[in-house]
């Protein structure tokens, strides 16, 4: 054997023991990728295989192309799996955000120790952008019965990562009428309570991509429940409070409230400063406004508000005012209202009582302002008529038997009497 050939022999032998992993063959196989449609953000798999010797910390990469389907330049990594043995193979991944749409993506797999390279998955695979869109309401806050406006706005073009959307699809929730509607711009829904809604918008771009969106719109209620742990102001006071209390300020008494509380003014109550509370205020009381604040003002027209309101200020005004007492605290201006109360501040006589159908209502005031029968649960059974006499007659032979309560309000007093129905 020649010197010459010993030595590259010798040399061969050398790089098979020190560098085995170049000298074994390695070569990765596509396989499968999971669609040949998404859309920015949908989830991917791609399977390969590889063959060969790995080296150590190896990993495999899928790779997506340019719009162009091209790795020249441009291509994203998209997922990786750590792996030195090699075998079938699956990277589970998302398509990213941010690129343009494009009908001839393409995916492929490199290796890193050694560096290897895939074939792509030979065939072009489509890639759409779901929609970016920015959502407004007007007016930005309302009260339950107001007419409130949605418009959605969209930007960007599928080439820039981001698209205008072609549909919008709107579901304002179950109290809102109407409850859902198409459109970048929809008017006159209005919700039947207060309290805080969820809306969802379904965006959906040229290329069928969809984007879901949700926001909460607070809308405030014209009928607001005076809670159970309201604290009940009898006496002039003042008041900081941060930690969200909320207060009922009886008529000829002057409050004054700051931080984040929620105030409830009676006919005749005076409330000055505010903070940033949010405050209810029937015909007949009043606001001073004696110091800087963000004040929410709910009121009826009679209520004294100072207008023009300051910048940092927010009004709703609702035609009627009704506070709801049901549950209520005890309240010398105001008699206990809650059901089974035994508080009765005028001769009203129910009879017969018991009943099994109609029964006869003596000895209402005047001045009522609303009858109602409730349930042991509190709940409205019947909503009554207001009287034009002292005394009413009432069909309660729809009720189911059992125990009920009318309940006769008239100015700041309530009355309550106990009707059972067999």
């Amino acid at each position: 054997m020649k010197p010459i050939q010993a030595r590259l022999i010798l040399l061969a032998a050398i790089a098979f023991i020190v560098l085995p992993g170049l000298c074994l063959g390695q070569s990765i196989t596509i396989g499968s990728v999971s669609a040949s449609s998404f859309c920015t953000g949908d989830p991917v798999s791609v399977t390969f295989t590889a063959t060969g010797t790995w080296g150590h910390k190896n990993a495999f990469t899928v790779q997506l192309s340019n719009p162009n389907g091209g790795f020249g330049t441009g291509f994203r990594n998209i997922g990786s799996v750590a792996d030195e043995v090699g075998g079938t193979l699956t990277v589970n991944t998302t398509i990213p955000t941010g690129i343009a749409a494009s009908t001839h993506y393409r995916f492929r797999v490199i290796g890193a120790v050694p560096y290897t390279v895939s074939a792509d998955n030979g065939s072009d695979d489509t890639i759409g952008v779901k929609p970016t869109i920015w959502i407004s309401h007007s007016p930005s806050t309302a009260a339950s019965g107001d007419l409130i406006s949605f418009q959605a706005m969209g930007g960007g073009s599928p080439d820039s990562g981001s698209a205008t959307p072609a549909s919008i699809h709107w579901n304002f929730g179950a109290d809102a009428s109407p409850d859902s509607a198409d459109g970048l711009v929809v008017n006159n829904i209005v919700y039947s309570h207060g309290g805080d809604k969820t809306v969802t918008v379904t965006a959906t771009s040229i290329g069928g991509c969809t984007s879901v969106s949700t926001f909460t719109i607070r809308i405030f209620d014209c009928s607001p429940k005076i809670p159970a742990d309201a604290n009940v102001v009898v006496t002039s006071d003042s008041i900081v409070d941060n930690g969200g209390n909320t207060y009922w300020v009886n008529p000829g008494v002057t409050f004054s409230g700051s931080g984040s509380c929620t105030i409830f003014a009676e006919a005749g109550a005076t409330i000055t400063s505010g903070g940033s509370c949010t405050i209810y205020l029937k015909a007949g009381a009043e606001y001073l406004e004696t110091g800087s604040g963000s004040i929410l003002f709910v009121y009826e027209n009679g209520a004294s508000i100072p207008l023009p309101l300051s910048n940092s200020n927010t009004a709703i005004e609702c035609s009627s005012l009704n506070f709801d007492y049901t549950n209520a605290p005890p309240n010398r201006a105001f008699q206990k209202n809650a059901v089974g109360s035994d508080l009765q501040n005028h001769p009203i006589e129910i009879s017969p009582n018991p009943t099994s159908g109609a029964i006869k209502v003596t000895g209402i005031p005047l001045s009522t302002t609303r009858v109602t029968i409730l349930n042991l649960l509190g709940n409205v059974a019947m909503d009554l008529p207001l009287p034009h006499a002292d005394n009413i007659s009432v069909d309660l032979s729809k009720l189911r038997a059992g125990t009920y309560y009318l309940r006769v309000v008239s100015g700041n007093e309530v009355t309550t009497k106990k009707i059972i129905k067999e």
